[in-house]
C-alpha cells in the first residue's frame, strides 16, 4: 500500500497517553444493490461495509488522524478495494498555523458536489455507496495553512498523485498504459472568510486523475489504444455568498493540458454557477448550471474509432453543459429524510435520477434506500452508463 511509510512515520509517536482517550467512532453497513457500479452486468450484490475513524489527540498543538474502509462482498472485483487506509496523519499546529502530514482527506469547492477546484480528491468511482463523497479516497501529501488574520488564509499542498479508479467494464482489451506519474502536485490557494460573502483563489499543478485514452499508430502496425494522465496546471476561484436562506455559489477553473504523446497544449474551462434555499424550516432545493469549454481538440478521420474514443475519455464535442437540482426534506422530527438529485446534460439530452429516502429508527440504526437511473443515446454522458442503472437498500449501524 502507498501509505505504508505514513503509517511508520506516525506509529511511534502514538504513546499510551493517545490511546487512552478519544475512541474510535464510525458506521457499518449491510446492504443489498441490485447492480455493480463498474459497467459489467454483474448483478445481486450484497455487501458489509464499514468507515471507522479515530482522531487521537496528545495535546492542543499534536493530534492524529485514522480512516480505514473495508468490505466483504458475495462478487469479486466489482465493488472497489476490500480494505483502505483512507486517511493516516499526524496534525501539528498553533492558532496561527498547522501542518497535517500523511495520509488525507483534501476536499476543496464550495458548489454543490460538483467541484472544479477539487484538486486533490481522487476517487471510487466503483464503490457502492449512497453519497458521493463517501467515494474519495485519501492522498499522500503534507497540508501547510497559515491564518493571516481571522478571516485570510493561505494554503500549501504537497502531494503524491493518484488516479481515479474507474469502471472496468469500458475498456477494450490491449490498451497500452503509461506508468503513473511520478512528480509532486503542489497547489496553493488563498482563502477569504467574511460575514456575507466567502471566496478562494488558488492555482495547481499536477496531473488529471482521470486516464486519457487516444489512437497510437507506428509505421506499418495495427492502431493501439494508449492511456496516460497528461499533466495539468489550474487558475481557479470558488465563492458563496449567503444572505438569508438564500446562498449563492460557483466556481471557475481554467487549465492548460499538455498531450502526452504529442506534446500539444489545450485550454479547458470549467464553470458552474448554482442557488440554494432553505424552506418549510426542514426543506432545501438547489439548481445549479455548470459548463466545460475545451478550446482545441483533435478528432480522428476515421469515425467508428473517433466514437470509441469519445465513450473512453467522456467526451462528446468541444462544449458540455448541463442542469443539476437536488430537492430534499425532512419529516417526522427528522426521522425521515426524502431527496430527489438529478442532472441533465443538456447537449446530448442524456439524465441521471436519484432519488433517495432515509429512516432512523434511532440515533445508532438507519435504513437507507435509492436509485440511479441514467438515460440517454449511447454518445451521451450518462447514456453510455445505462448499464450502472441500479437499486439499494442499506441498513446502517452508527458507532
Amino acid at each position: 500500500m502507498k501509505a505504508g511509510w505514513i503509517i511508520a512515520a506516525v506509529a511511534p509517536l502514538a504513546t499510551a497517553s493517545v490511546f487512552a482517550q478519544d475512541l474510535p467512532f464510525g458506521e457499518c453497513r449491510l446492504g443489498y444493490w441490485s447492480s455493480s457500479r463498474n459497467l459489467d452486468h454483474t448483478q445481486d450484490i450484497t455487501q458489509g461495509l464499514c468507515f471507522s475513524n479515530w482522531k487521537p489527540s496528545i495535546s492542543d498543538s499534536v493530534s492524529f488522524g485514522f480512516s480505514v474502509q473495508g468490505h466483504i462482498s458475495n462478487k469479486r472485483d466489482t465493488t472497489g478495494d476490500k480494505a483502505r487506509l483512507r486517511e493516516g496523519y499526524v496534525d501539528i499546529g498553533s492558532d496561527d498555523w498547522s501542518l497535517r502530514l500523511g495520509r488525507q482527506l483534501i476536499a476543496w469547492g464550495r458548489a454543490d458536489r460538483i467541484n472544479p477546484t477539487d484538486y486533490f480528491s481522487p476517487r471510487n468511482f466503483t464503490l457502492l455507496v449512497p453519497e458521493d463523497d463517501e467515494q474519495r479516497r485519501g492522498i499522500d501529501a503534507a497540508l501547510v495553512q497559515y491564518h493571516l488574520n481571522d478571516s485570510n488564509r493561505l494554503s500549501l499542498v504537497i502531494a503524491r498523485f493518484e488516479p481515479h479508479r474507474m469502471p472496468q467494464g469500458l475498456l477494450p482489451a490491449g490498451i497500452v498504459r503509461s506508468a503513473e506519474p511520478d512528480d509532486a502536485e503542489v497547489a496553493v490557494k488563498y482563502d477569504h472568510i467574511g460575514n456575507f460573502l466567502d471566496w478562494s483563489i488558488s492555482y495547481y499543478d499536477g496531473y488529471d486523475r482521470f486516464p486519457r485514452y487516444r489512437l497510437f499508430q507506428n509505421v506499418n502496425e495495427l492502431p493501439r489504444i494508449h492511456a496516460d494522465y497528461e499533466s495539468l496546471n489550474t487558475w481557479g476561484f470558488d465563492a458563496a455568498a449567503a444572505a438569508g436562506s438564500w446562498t449563492l455559489r460557483t466556481e471557475l477553473t481554467h487549465s492548460k493540458q499538455e498531450r502526452a504523446q504529442t506534446g500539444d497544449e489545450i485550454s479547458i474551462t470549467r464553470a458552474i454557477v448554482g442557488i440554494d434555499h432553505d424552506f418549510l424550516d426542514t426543506a432545501n432545493i438547489n439548481v445549479q448550471w455548470f459548463s466545460n469549454h475545451r478550446e482545441h481538440t483533435t478528432k480522428m478521420p476515421i469515425a467508428v474509432y473517433q466514437e470509441g474514443l469519445d465513450r473512453l475519455n467522456s467526451e462528446f464535442g468541444f462544449h458540455d453543459q448541463g442542469v443539476t437540482l437536488r430537492l430534499s426534506n425532512r419529516f417526522f422530527n427528522e426521522q425521515l429524510k426524502v431527496e430527489l438529485a438529478s442532472i441533465l446534460d443538456t447537449q446530448k439530452h442524456s439524465y441521471v435520477i436519484r432519488p433517495r429516502i432515509t429512516y432512523a429508527v434511532n440515533d445508532q440504526i438507519k435504513i437507507t434506500m435509492g436509485a440511479d437511473i441514467f438515460s440517454g443515446i449511447e454518445q451521451s454522458y450518462f447514456g453510455i452508463r445505462e448499464n450502472n442503472d441500479l437499486r439499494f437498500i442499506e441498513l446502517n449501524i452508527v458507532f
